[in-house]
């Protein structure tokens, strides 16, 4: 396992020990920081794998880790290693298009309204292209 990945780990079972509770931005940025990695590095590794396996959001928005102080380094390692696909139901750009449709859909039916930040991320989609 490369040193960054080894501070990162490190820095994840120090978090959890301490009970650190972090909004997603100061979270991330810190992992980053402690790391070595860079930002958008520690995002990805964020949305292939730690969010929902070892780190989790609270209900009042902040996140923590659970399950990183009983983590080897090549667990890690292997965790950050799948295909983001795996834990999101979507293996190609279409399939993802047709989930966000549909998940769209069923919000408009129910009559939920969407919060400037759910308009932020789908303009960030198609700045993307």
């Amino acid at each position: 396992m490369s040193p960054r990945l080894d501070r990162l780990l490190a820095t994840l079972q120090s978090w959890e020990e301490d009970g650190v509770l972090l909004a997603l931005d100061d979270f991330l940025a810190g992992l980053a920081r402690s790391s070595g990695h860079a930002l958008p590095t520690v995002q990805i590794y964020f949305a292939k794998g730690l969010e929902g396996h070892i780190v989790h959001g609270g209900s009042d928005g902040r996140f923590f880790v659970m399950g990183a102080v009983g983590l080897s380094g090549g667990d890690l390692a292997a965790l950050l290693s799948r295909k983001l696909a795996d834990g999101r139901g979507v293996d190609s750009r279409e399939e993802w298009s047709a989930a966000v449709r549909r998940l769209a859909e069923v919000g408009l039916a129910r009559g939920y309204v969407a919060e400037a930040e759910d308009a932020e991320i789908m303009i960030d989609a198609l700045r993307a292209r």
